[in-house]
């Protein structure tokens, strides 16, 4: 395997890493705020920002890793799908 592959694999797993940890804080986000019992406790959680602006930076974020991961994967793709190239041979004559 070539080493951008390896490269854009690599950053792929990181990427993936980085999705599921927004997605729990999203979803800690809205657990917080189901939980929530007076205006004063659903303000500091959501720190006077609509709730719905709030869960837009979680999906716009997680959108963008998404878009981060398929610009890596369409990079494997296209160094799969180039030919070899031929090795060029040493020389051994001195």
């Amino acid at each position: 395997m070539s080493k951008s592959i390896e490269q854009d694999a690599q950053e792929m797993i990181e990427l993936v890493g980085e999705i599921n940890a927004q997605k729990q804080y999203k979803d800690q986000f809205i657990s917080l705020l189901n939980k929530t019992n007076t205006d004063a406790e659903r303000e500091v959680i959501l720190r006077g920002r609509p709730k719905q602006e709030q869960l837009d930076y979680y999906n716009r974020y997680i959108m963008e890793l998404l878009g981060r991961m398929d610009r890596a994967n369409q990079r494997i793709m296209a160094e799969c799908e180039e030919p070899p190239q031929p090795e060029q041979a040493i020389s051994t004559t001195i």
